[in-house]
C-alpha cells in the first residue's frame, strides 16, 4: 500500500500529466506536418505564484510531430536560479538517440521558493539532427516566480478599524431603546 506522500506524488503526477495533455491539446496549433524529425519542447509549471518556503512542480514536454525520426536530440536544462532550490525530479536523461515520429519524452522536477523575490525559471533549450545530419534547435517557454508577499495589518490600522468600531456602537446605542419597545409588543 502507497504512504500519503508517495501517493501524493502519484496523483500530482496523474493531474500533471492529465493537464498538459488538455493544456496541448486546447493550445494546439495546426502545424504542417514537415518531412523531416520536427520537435516541440514545452514546459509547464503548475504554480507561478508562492510564498517563501512553498514548492511547485516544472513540467517538461518533448514531443516529434514529424513524419521521420529526429536522432541526436539534446536537451539542456538551464541550471537552477538563485532564490529557488531544485528538489525532487523525475530521473531524466539529457541525450535521446532517436525519438520517433508522434512519439513524447516527459519528465518532471520540483522547486522550493527560499527568497522573497521575483525569480525567472529559463527555458528548456533542445538540439536534434535530421536523418541528414542537419543540425535544429527549439527552445520551451520561460516562467517566473513570483512571491506572494502577507500584508501585516499594522498598529495604525488597527486603530481606526477600532475607532470604526465603536463608533458604530456609539451611533447604535440610541436606538437600542427604540428596538426593545417596538418588539417587547
Amino acid at each position: 500500500m502507497l504512504m500519503n506522500s508517495s501517493r501524493t506524488k502519484l496523483l500530482t503526477i496523474i493531474f500533471l500529466t492529465v493537464l498538459l495533455a488538455s493544456f496541448s491539446t486546447s493550445m494546439a496549433v495546426e502545424k504542417p506536418t514537415p518531412a523531416f524529425g520536427a520537435l516541440d519542447v514545452s514546459k509547464y509549471i503548475e504554480k507561478t505564484e508562492l510564498r517563501v518556503g512553498e514548492q511547485t512542480i516544472a513540467l517538461v514536454n518533448i514531443t516529434n510531430y514529424g513524419n521521420t525520426s529526429a536522432y541526436n536530440v539534446t536537451i539542456e536544462e538551464p541550471k537552477t536560479p538563485g532564490g529557488v532550490i531544485k528538489l525532487e525530479n523525475t530521473p531524466h536523461i539529457d541525450f535521446i538517440e532517436e525519438l520517433k515520429p508522434n512519439a513524447s519524452y516527459v519528465y518532471y522536477f520540483q522547486f522550493k521558493l527560499v527568497e522573497e523575490e521575483k525569480v525567472f525559471i529559463p527555458p528548456t533549450k533542445i538540439t536534434w539532427n535530421d536523418i541528414n545530419g542537419t543540425e535544429y534547435e527549439a527552445s520551451s517557454q520561460g516562467y517566473f516566480l513570483s512571491p506572494v508577499v502577507e500584508r501585516q495589518q499594522t498598529s495604525e490600522g488597527r486603530y481606526w478599524l477600532y475607532l470604526s468600531l465603536i463608533s458604530a456602537g456609539i451611533i447604535a446605542l440610541p436606538t437600542i431603546p427604540f428596538l426593545l419597545i417596538r418588539y417587547k409588543k
